[in-house]
């Protein structure tokens, strides 16, 4: 695989309308389990559903659910014109969601990454002097306030959003100063703001971290880089601030693992194995600190997969190579021991080949996206015939060798050349000047469905 796949939030550089036969890294979530007994089976999933596009866009793409029942859905959709905003899907009476929300931009494209369950969002956008910022959109009545911008570490001019919690503290990446990538937090503020972008800095001996997910307790969970290969970590919250990242390790002989969920006792992500294909793997937390990587495993003949999303009860949903190559949603189910059994196939949707869960709720809603039968991708939400699961957040992360990163083609990845200590985004390296923070409370045109 080329260097390392990390989820962050990826600005438009080109849609995708080919086949997903593509890395696509996937996600974990929970399963309530019987504690009396042997576990119950688990629900199978039903064919996704089509959520459709903004007027006039070709993709769209749900990055995360909430966990309230039945759940928000944000993501992204390609406009008229092919320009992208970040979008929000409501259900609605009867069953179903809602067209679209444009959650609008500061100035050009937005994409939306991560929702909590007060409906607060996460995400990114790009500021007049052509910057990616993180931002967070506020509910406001039956809509949404304008994105805020949370700005930059000190001497950067990019950053990004990637998680956001129960709290409203949200997680993410900052250029440093020096040019450098810092996994950043950003915690709620007076009068509806936010504070400053806290630095949660790198390994001994590394220059780059990224942020990847905070649960409802603070730990962040993400990359570093060790000196010359990139590890899971996690970030432990403290009274004033952050405890120094702790290294996850990766499989025996494998040189790569990335953290990419997490929700407080398990994190999950994806790591190279000994014969450098990448598997989803799990950490668990224990008393003194995490078990060694947990390998997952992958569909029969398959060769890849990936876990991106968990909720508190360990099931997991993420993507999974089939034996012809194309890609598919799976999710693994933890038994009453604590073992994962073989994943299962969560289909596309109609006449599409791939698919990609984004996230699950605790009702079982699981969104994310699928190629259609017009080469298309478009945002999917997936729905489970039975209620007793916990299940959080899937999201995709995927990679065409022959084309830049987009929200379509994964939306929460971008490369990161971590040997060269540079931000990278689909725009190329990012160093201009930084720009001024705008807080605004007006609100996006239009109302969320009724």
């Amino acid at each position: 695989m080329p260097d390392e796949f990390l989820r962050l939030p990826a600005t438009p550089a080109r849609w995708i309308r080919t086949r997903m036969r593509i890395l696509a890294i996937a996600a974990v979530s929970g399963l309530v389990i019987c504690l009396i007994g042997p576990p119950a089976p688990a629900a199978a999933a039903t064919a996704p559903t089509d959520l459709g596009t903004l007027p006039g866009g070709h993709d769209s793409r749900a990055a995360a659910i909430s966990s309230a029942s039945p759940g928000l859905i944000v993501g992204v959709s390609e406009l008229t014109g092919g320009q992208t905003h970040a979008v929000v899907w409501r259900p609605v009476a009867g069953g179903g969601y809602g067209t679209p929300l444009d959650l609008g931009a500061l100035e050009n494209d937005s994409d939306a990454t991560a929702i909590n369950a007060a409906g607060i969002v996460a995400g990114h956008s790009i500021t007049s002097a052509d910057d990616l910022h993180a931002v967070v959109w506020t509910p406001a009545g039956t809509g949404y306030n304008r994105p805020l911008d949370l700005g930059t570490l000190l001497g950067g001019s990019t950053s990004s959003a990637t998680g956001v919690n129960a709290g409203g503290v949200v997680s993410g990446s900052s250029e440093a100063l020096g040019g450098t990538t810092h996994a950043t937090a950003w915690k709620p503020g007076l009068l509806g703001g936010y504070a400053g972008a806290v630095d949660l800095g790198v390994l001994a001996g590394g220059h780059t971290s990224i942020a990847s997910s905070v649960d409802d307790a603070g730990n962040v969970a993400g990359v570093a880089d060790t000196g010359g290969k990139t590890h899971a970590v996690v970030w432990k919250p403290t009274s004033t601030g952050y405890k120094p990242p702790i290294d996850l390790g990766t499989l025996p002989s494998g040189n790569l693992s990335v953290a990419l969920e997490i929700d407080t006792s398990t994190i999950a992500g994806y790591a190279e194995t000994g014969t450098g294909t990448v598997h989803a793997v799990v950490w668990k937390s224990t008393a003194t600190g995490y078990t060694s990587a947990i390998d997952l495993g992958t569909l029969p003949n398959g060769g890849t997969s990936a876990a991106n999303g968990i909720n508190s009860a360990g099931a997991v949903v993420g993507t999974a190579e089939l034996a012809d190559g194309d890609l598919h949603t799976v999710m693994w189910m933890r038994d009453g021991s604590g073992n994962y059994g073989t994943p299962t196939d969560l289909r596309t949707l109609a006449g599409g080949m791939g698919s990609a869960g984004s996230s699950i709720n605790s009702v079982g809603r699981i969104a994310g996206g699928s190629e259609t039968s017009a080469h298309t991708t478009h945002a999917a939400v997936w729905s489970e015939s039975t209620t007793p699961l916990a299940v959080n957040r899937i999201a995709l992360m995927s990679a065409d060798v022959d084309r830049p990163a987009s929200p379509i083609d994964g939306g929460v990845t971008v490369p990161v050349n971590v040997g060269n200590n540079a931000y990278g985004t689909p725009y190329g390296q990012k160093n201009l000047p930084s720009v001024d923070r705008t807080i605004s409370t007006d609100q996006v045109t239009g109302v969320l469905p009724s």
